[in-house]
């Protein structure tokens, strides 16, 4: 029984005209809540990217400034050499020099 019931509504579907509608319909709302899924599912990754993205390069910003503040006080005590601050920081001698000339002659 359920057979004959499932085969005449699989004959409804593909020997109607109305059958074929009703599928293309069907079709259409299914390819549309897909597409609306996917630009969400999109959406959401591409900001939690951008969230990453933007806490990783304040974390660098915050990073350097600790650095250079470290940098500057050192300078500052004029008790440790250029060259062993340049090899320490990453900053070059020459670097350094510019650094410690603006602490002491501000403009």
């Amino acid at each position: 029984m359920k057979n004959e019931v499932l085969a005449e509504h699989l004959r409804f579907f593909k020997e109607t005209e109305e059958g074929q509608e009703e599928l293309s319909e069907v079709d259409a709302r299914s390819v549309a809540r897909g597409e609306i899924r996917g630009e969400i599912r999109g959406e959401i990754r591409g900001e939690i990217r951008g969230e990453i993205r933007g806490e990783i390069r304040g974390e660098a910003k915050g990073f350097v400034k600790g650095e250079l503040s470290m940098v500057t006080k050192l300078i500052l005590t004029n008790k440790v050499p250029l060259e062993l601050l340049a090899a320490t920081s990453g900053l070059s001698v020459d670097e350094l020099k510019i650094i410690k000339n603006s602490l002491l002659n501000p403009a």
